[in-house]
């Protein structure tokens, strides 16, 4: 057992309430596979894919899907496998319970919400804090909430925004817009700042200008090929992003690639500043935990 089991276990063992995240290493992969006809169970699609003896693919779960109500007989189902095994194996399977059958790679929502605590940012499977009614914001589990009219909307009540009106559910509840928008700039800025690493990596070599003319700023004069009736002296022009001398051998470019750098260095420093201080953030909650459990 590892370090992040022993510390569920014991966080479990004194009724302390928290949520965690899986370590990435444990992490199942998902795929979809989608339109089962037959009104198959969960069951009965484990047992008919175990049955292929897939090398190097281990099922941990399936998980039915109901994607169109008007077909209630056809069914999506996720099918998760561990960490370590190839999913190649399993999507080269073309023919599943006597049916063509195909397969998709989960797509993950943009916000994650637990369907638990109806909090945002982790899963159900990681909560163990206690039940919120998605519904009325009670301290109950949602099918045991005493709103049973889905159409009423005036008793609804909203966990995360403290609003009547709507649920938790709710995709347009102002604090699930709010989490989505700050995950499309986190995802635009990381986005960002790998585009501006790869240009300054990659930048364009310009024909005709080598190495040595940009530190010492000379024009390189090449010669064309030669062919069988004529031979001519070809002088390419150099890129006009540089701006050369010859009488002092001074050579600047733009934008200037110690610019570029130094922007570099400085989204380097600031990654390492913020991972740093979620150690120690972590390190602080770590301790705290201890202490209440006198382990310390």
């Amino acid at each position: 057992m590892n370090t992040y089991d022993k510390l569920i276990n014991i966080l479990k063992a004194s009724a302390i309430q928290f949520y965690t995240y899986t370590p990435r290493n444990l992490k199942p992969k998902s795929l979809v596979l989608k339109g089962i006809r037959g009104g198959y169970d969960e069951t009965e699609v484990l047992t008919a894919i175990t049955d292929l003896n897939l090398p190097n693919t281990k099922i941990i779960k399936v998980r039915k899907l109901i994607f169109n109500k008007n077909s209630p007989d056809k069914y999506h189902f996720i099918v998760s496998i561990s960490n370590d095994s190839l999913a190649a194996p399993l999507v080269k399977v073309k023919r599943l319970l006597s049916q063509t059958c195909r397969w998709e790679r989960l797509r993950k929502p943009i916000v994650f919400q637990c369907r638990r605590c109806q909090q945002i940012g982790h899963a159900s499977s990681n909560c163990f804090l206690k039940p919120t009614c998605s519904k009325c914001a009670g301290e109950h589990e949602v099918v045991n909430c005493p709103i049973k009219d889905e159409t009423d909307k005036s008793k609804q009540k909203c966990v995360n925004c403290n609003s009547l009106g709507h649920s938790a559910a709710y995709k347009g509840c102002p604090m699930i817009k709010l989490a989505s928008k700050l995950n499309k700039q986190i995802k635009q800025q990381k986005a960002n700042t790998n585009k501006t690493v790869l240009n300054t990596i990659s930048r364009k070599v310009t024909p005709g200008y080598s190495f040595a003319n940009a530190l010492v700023g000379n024009q390189t004069h090449l010669q064309a090929p030669l062919h069988s009736h004529a031979r001519e002296e070809t002088t390419l022009p150099i890129n006009k992003q540089y701006s050369c001398s010859t009488s002092n051998n001074n050579c600047s470019s733009s934008p200037n690639i110690e610019e570029l750098f130094a922007n570099l260095k400085n989204e380097i420093i600031k990654e390492i500043q913020d991972v740093n201080a979620k150690i120690i953030n972590n390190s602080i909650r770590i301790d705290h935990i201890l202490a209440q459990l006198n382990m310390d």
